[in-house]
C-alpha cells in the first residue's frame, strides 16, 4: 500500500505528463511541487501566479502578480483546476517588493557587489547566477505592469 504522500506525488507526475505547454502570461492560484508536497506560496496565499517565460528545456520561470518572488519550476510542470504543479523549485527569489520585468532588470544589474570573505563570495555567486536567470528570460519580456 502506498503512502498519502507517494499517491499524491504519482498524482502530480501524472498530472504534469498530461499537461499541455505553459505559456508566458498563464496565471495560477497556487503552486504544488512533488518535491515537498506542499502548497509554497506562504506567506501570500492571495498572491496569482504566472508564468514568465523558459530559462531553459527544463527550467520555466513563474513570478507572484506583484512581481515580488520569482521562481522556477524544473524536470516538468503541468497545470489543472488553476492550481500549477511542478516537479521541483529551483531558483527562488524575493525582491522584498513590487517590481516590473524592467524594474527587475535594472535592479538584477544594479545588484553587482564585494565581499569580504569566502563564505561571502560564495552567497555572492550564488545570487547572481539566480539573478542571472531571472534577468534572461525577462530581457525578452515586452514591459509590462506587475499585475497583467
Amino acid at each position: 500500500m502506498l503512502s498519502e504522500s507517494a499517491i499524491e506525488r504519482k498524482r502530480i507526475y501524472e498530472i504534469c505528463e498530461q499537461s499541455g505547454e505553459i505559456e508566458p502570461g498563464d496565471t495560477f492560484c497556487g503552486l504544488v511541487t512533488a518535491q515537498d508536497i506542499s502548497i509554497m506560496m506562504t506567506p501570500m496565499p492571495r498572491e496569482k501566479l504566472i508564468c514568465c517565460g523558459k530559462i531553459s528545456d527544463d527550467e520555466l520561470l513563474f513570478r507572484t502578480d506583484d512581481g515580488r518572488w520569482y521562481f522556477s519550476l524544473c524536470g516538468g510542470w503541468g497545470s489543472s483546476d488553476g492550481m500549477l504543479y511542478g516537479l521541483y523549485v529551483g531558483i527562488r527569489y524575493n525582491f522584498k517588493h513590487s517590481t516590473t520585468p524592467g524594474t527587475v532588470i535594472e535592479e538584477c544589474e544594479a545588484a553587482r557587489g564585494t565581499y569580504n570573505s569566502w563564505a561571502g563570495a560564495m552567497a555572492w555567486q550564488a545570487r547572481q547566477q539566480t539573478l542571472d536567470k531571472i534577468i534572461s528570460v525577462m530581457k525578452r519580456q515586452p514591459e509590462t505592469s506587475p499585475t497583467s
